[in-house]
């Protein structure tokens, strides 16, 4: 699965207002992936909507894909997403 395909996934989650992913290592064969998201505003809820949510449309990468929910996603000056900066934000997934 493609990176932009992994991001239209998550961003099809009503509570997800923007999500970004970057590939990570390969280990045991396959790519591993680390996506930030940015969820609506709202109560623990919304969290558990965006885990069904996931749990049905990447089922197929649960066990390759690192997810960290995040206030924001960084840009650079020009507006497009950083993701020099978002690397360095990869030390806790959830």
């Amino acid at each position: 699965m493609r990176i932009r395909e992994i991001e239209n996934r998550l961003t099809e989650c009503a509570n997800v207002r923007e999500a970004c992913v970057l590939p990570g290592p390969v280990f045991a064969g396959r790519m591993r992936y680390h996506a930030f998201v940015v969820l609506g505003k709202g109560t623990p809820a919304v969290r558990e909507h965006f885990q069904a949510h996931c749990n049905v449309r990447l089922k197929e990468l649960r066990a390759t894909l690192d997810m960290q929910v995040v206030d924001r996603i960084p840009r650079t000056a020009a507006g497009v997403v950083s993701r020099r900066a978002l690397a360095t934000l990869t030390t806790v997934s959830t």
